[in-house]
């Protein structure tokens, strides 16, 4: 039985669910009862979208305060597209970490809108700082679109192209160029006006609601209609072949599951996955009745289920485990950065310090020098005064002596009566 959440009560007596699932080993099935309170919800076919806005491609970033006004006003088929929900609208640094929006790298956020009416939307990605990418319920792009890379072109440069390009859907921004985006069945259309001199190797088609699976392991040479006439002789109705995915591989297209996982073409096996998906993700692996099981002739008959050798409460734990460890690899990460910024802080402040203790011996070094200058100057205009006083008062004792001189010759002259 596959996850399902289950409603249960936490420690407070609050209602919560918890994920949940039966495993039967027993004679009696056990099956999972929703209860009395259940009612039949009508849904329609929605798609998630995932928007990113970028501030050096915005004329002014305070335009950008309501992402979702901003998108309103600048992608004017928001009026006619339903919007069924928007979450996690954030503004993000170039370490992509939540921040506030003055100092915002990007804005990144979601939205679910109605798939008929996903295309129009996403012909508006590119325009504005405005980048747009549907996503499938794994989280991933969307296997319903394609990509097609347009190194060494402007955005103005591609813009022009996908206006001028029937069946293009906006602009898409890689890692390494920018991209064209199309529905996949449009690809090889799109390509052919994009590169009209590349030779470009014939694709299969690609209908709406079909799924993408890789076979691998196929040694034979063949084309497009070679393998799905083959695929679909083993029962795969609307199996279609795409493209080769290197020397071994193929691109499949179908709606539907394969009849196994492992088919015989020319006498060799090959396998059939979900694309995007790892193999132990599949729910159900199949050994197919082959010649040798069969006596000689292969038939077609019903395939066996091989028992999983784990159970889901094994996979779970797995699962989490590798979240838990993943959430405390990324705080290390984080931790890691902290101190190797505060030992360059301190590494930073011990040079500082050295340099002020350098500037320090230097100011020393000139005091002395100018108490030393200071006592040399003052012993010396000491000595010039004293030596000057001393001058002065021989000086002053001299007409002292004199003027007495000359006051006794006086007298001695003066007549006597």
């Amino acid at each position: 039985m596959p996850i399902k959440m289950a409603p249960a009560a936490n420690g407070k007596g609050e209602p919560i669910l918890v994920p949940m699932s039966i495993l039967n080993f027993g004679d009696t099935p056990v099956s999972f009862v929703e209860g009395s309170m259940k009612a039949d919800l009508a849904t329609q076919e929605a798609i998630v979208i995932e928007f990113t806005i970028y501030r050096d491609e915005v004329e002014s970033w305070d335009d950008v305060k309501s992402p979702m006004v901003y998108l309103g006003l600048k992608i004017s088929e928001t009026k006619t597209v339903k919007i069924l929900s928007t979450w996690a609208v954030k503004g993000y640094s170039e370490q992509r970490k939540p921040i506030e929006h003055a100092k915002a790298k990007y804005v990144h956020g979601y939205l679910r809108v109605l798939e008929a009416q996903a295309d129009p939307l996403l012909a508006r990605s590119g325009w504005f700082g405005i980048y747009l990418v549907p996503k499938n319920s794994l989280k991933k792009p969307h296997e319903a679109y394609a990509i097609i890379l347009v190194p060494n072109k402007s955005p103005e440069q591609l813009q022009a192209i996908v206006q001028s390009t029937k069946n293009a859907l906006g602009i898409v921004k890689t890692a390494s160029a920018l991209a064209v985006r199309c529905r996949r069945e449009h690809t090889f259309a799109i390509k052919k006006i994009i590169y009209p001199e590349l030779p470009l190797q014939e694709e299969g088609e690609f209908s709406q609601g079909d799924r993408l699976f890789v076979l691998k392991h196929l040694e034979s040479h063949t084309n497009n209609s070679e393998l799905t006439d083959a695929l679909r002789k083993l029962g795969w109705k609307n199996a279609k072949a795409l493209k080769p995915l290197g020397a071994t591989a193929w691109s499949i297209a179908s709606s539907e599951d394969p009849p196994s996982s492992h088919v015989s073409l020319n006498g060799n096996f090959v396998v059939i996955a979900p694309q995007g998906k790892p193999s132990n993700a599949v729910k159900n692996a199949f050994v197919p009745a082959t010649a040798a099981f069969t006596g000689g002739v292969s038939q077609s008959v019903p395939t066996v289920p091989i028992v999983p050798t784990t159970s889901r409460i094994d996979e779970i734990k797995n699962d989490l485990q590798g979240q838990v460890q993943a959430m405390v690899e990324a705080k290390l990460k984080d931790t890691a950065s902290d101190i190797q910024q505060l030992k360059k802080a301190m590494g930073d402040t011990h040079d500082s310090i050295a340099q002020i203790k350098v500037a320090q011996e230097k100011t020393d070094r000139k005091i002395q020098d100018v108490e030393t200058s200071v006592q040399a100057n003052g012993e010396g205009l000491l000595s010039k005064m004293t030596s000057m006083f001393n001058e002065l008062q021989t000086n002053l004792n001299q007409r002292l002596d004199k003027m007495e001189t000359a006051s006794d010759e006086k007298d001695s002259k003066r007549p006597r009566h």
